[in-house]
């Protein structure tokens, strides 16, 4: 795989879309993985470029994963009941308790 360093980038939104740099089309076009590694040169953390297929394909695989959990969880009656679920979340999130 590839390693390659993001430009800094000075502000960002959740609703911008941000360009690749041309270094970095560059490197996914010649890469013959389907993932291109590029660090972050301010903090030193590891990130992976991939097609919004590939993406999609290892959430489906770990939302299988977290189900099947879930369901073994279940089998092994390892449950809790509804309501002492929700106030276990009140209580976490800071809401008053259920009167």
């Amino acid at each position: 795989m590839t390693t390659l360093s993001l430009p800094s980038i000075m502000w960002y939104s959740r609703t911008m879309t941000p360009q690749l740099s041309k270094e970095l089309s560059d490197a996914l076009q010649a890469s013959e993985a389907e993932e291109l590694e590029v660090m972050d040169p301010q903090t030193q953390r590891l990130y992976v470029i991939c097609d919004p297929g590939m993406h999609q394909q290892a959430k489906r695989v770990l939302d299988r994963e977290a189900i099947r959990a879930g369901i073994q969880q279940m089998e092994n009656g390892e449950t809790q009941p509804v309501d002492e679920a929700f106030e276990e979340m009140r209580v976490r999130l800071g809401f008053a308790p259920r009167s």
